[in-house]
């Protein structure tokens, strides 16, 4: 059994629940985030809650008074082995799966999980001597669970096994002051295990972590709604509400019951209780208002809050060129004279290539990776295909084995590369149908390495770098790269954030030289 609960100190959150309507909406969206594969969590809120918003009634709700609460009968039958209290002053997220095998593997009674996102994936922790000499880092591809101090106040998660659980509650009633159940705990001899586990986490005391929800909360909501005359992203619109003309809202925005907002405001990614009144020419932004807030200051004349800005804070930090840089036209130029030149001569080669592949095996003449382009744009990226059908099904099971390091995969003696393949691979002319792609504008000749969005997502501090120009055939990385143990990653960070830096067109005229060198060295390697 899941139980999430929420605290009465946290006067935010209780104030914003009690806004209709979207109140228990909101309440019904974190007990759903808390659910268990097909196990729903319970809410338990204060019994002043349900008084104030009837509306909160409808969810599987439980209600407390002061600091305990008397279990009602549907929790004391229950027949769940385990019941776990949820923390519900913050949005926390972690690896269930990792969290029950690592619970299986060891005997406990009570645990508590604080869940802290140092310790989540694609994080990267500095590792110091004692005397403070840095040694390195550590980077962490999946989130990692660790044993932690005993915790001062509640948790994020704490786990009862149900015969304590039944302990801890002999009287009927589970006591919601931390240090009422510490003492309940403590004397007895139980095994209780305290853990941080790596996961993302939000606390909902800050305005700006509500704000941070509202879209994944409400995924299906409308675009807008009646009387919106200027509006973009998700709004939520309430009962009797009064949107007057020439007002900009730009989402997410809940605007709950009785809400006015008065001609020529603009309103930003913020939160509207109820009764709230926004004035006309006030600019409302990042904010969560009651009806008592000062809702913003007046613009006046001065027009600091525009459709387009509001548009562009929502985009990537991409590093941009001027129109007629080498970097947006010359390069452009470049590309097309070269893969149209290089296409015609090919012509031959592709149609010995797609004879040869159709024979050796059974499949498609193309291998259509999908990969990321500019500004995260998906694409096919096209190769000849030199492996088995199915192959990507296969990479997980051979994960174990992979000899790179980061979120790439590779290893010696790939049982699902075929015969032809493998020759294919080793001359780079499975890559040549990428011209293609350079072509029609998805590629470039010379760029990052083309990646796929899980290694991108892996690689959060540095991705948006590579994304801002167009993925290479050949790059920086692919002929600078040493390919030392462990280090492989490191230097595909180094040598594509180094290109995009320095990009120019005496870089890309060395790295295709450099390119055609190895090429012509391995194809004739393949004869010696």
């Amino acid at each position: 059994m899941r139980i999430l609960f929420f605290q009465d100190e946290n006067e935010l959150l209780k104030r914003l629940c009690l806004s209709r309507p979207f109140g228990s909406d909101f309440l019904s969206a974190l007990a759903q985030k808390a659910s268990l594969e097909s196990e729903s969590a319970n809410l338990l809120i204060g019994k002043q809650w349900v008084e104030d918003n009837p509306q909160l009634n409808g969810l599987d709700t439980f209600t407390y008074e002061k600091a305990s609460w008397t279990l009602p009968d549907s929790v004391i039958r229950s027949k769940s082995d385990e019941i776990c209290l949820l923390n519900g002053s913050a949005v926390f997220s972690v690896d269930e799966q990792q969290l029950k095998h690592t619970l299986g593997s060891f005997s406990w009674d009570v645990v508590t999980i604080r869940v802290s996102p140092d310790l989540q994936a694609s994080k990267e922790i500095l590792k110091l001597t004692s005397d403070a000499n840095v040694v390195g880092f550590r980077r962490f591809y999946a989130p990692s669970i660790e044993p932690a101090h005993a915790p001062s106040q509640w948790p994020d998660i704490v786990i009862f096994k149900r015969p304590i659980w039944d302990k801890v509650c002999e009287d009927g009633r589970f006591p919601l002051d931390f240090d009422q159940l510490r003492n309940r705990i403590g004397p007895r001899s139980y095994q209780v295990t305290h853990l941080r586990a790596g996961g993302q986490r939000r606390p909902l005391d800050k305005e700006s972590a509500f704000l941070d929800c509202l879209q994944e909360y409400w995924p299906e909501a409308p675009e807008s709604g009646d009387g919106v005359n200027q509006g973009t992203g998700m709004i939520l619109i309430g009962d009797n509400v009064t949107v007057e003309p020439n007002v900009t809202l730009v989402g997410p925005i809940v605007l709950s019951s009785n809400v006015h907002v008065k001609s020529g405001a603009v309103v930003r990614r913020s939160i509207l209780a109820e009764n709230t009144v926004v004035q006309s020419d006030q600019v409302v932004n990042n904010r969560i208002l009651f009806e008592e807030t000062d809702a913003g200051q007046s613009n006046g004349s001065v027009s600091f809050v525009t459709m387009e800005d509001c548009r562009s804070s929502f985009k990537k930090e991409y590093k941009n060129w001027s129109m007629f840089s080498y970097a947006r036209l010359g390069k452009r130029i470049f590309d097309l004279i070269a893969s149209s030149l290089v296409l015609i001569l090919l012509i031959p080669i592709f149609a010995v290539v797609a004879i040869v592949v159709k024979l050796s095996s059974p499949g498609p003449l193309f291998y259509r990776a999908r990969r990321q382009g500019l500004h995260g744009k998906d694409f096919n990226c096209l190769k000849f295909r030199s492996m088995m059908v199915a192959a990507d099904s296969m990479q997980e099971r051979l994960r174990a084995v992979n000899q790179v390091d980061g979120p790439q995969f590779k290893m010696e003696n790939d049982p699902r590369i075929t015969g032809v393949g493998k020759f294919l691979r080793d001359t780079y002319i499975d890559e040549l149908p990428q011209f293609i792609n350079v072509l029609i504008g998805q590629m470039s000749i010379v760029g990052p390495r083309p990646s796929p969005e899980n290694e991108n997502e892996s690689s959060p501090a540095w991705r948006d770098a590579r994304l801002s120009v167009r993925p290479g055939i050949t790059g920086l990385w692919q002929v600078l790269r040493t390919r030392q143990e462990g280090a492989d990653f490191q230097e595909w960070v180094y040598y594509d954030t180094r290109y995009v830096r320095n990009l120019s067109f005496r870089t890309d005229l060395w790295i295709c030289w450099k390119t055609a060198q190895k090429l012509i060295h391995s194809f004739l390697g393949q004869f010696g």
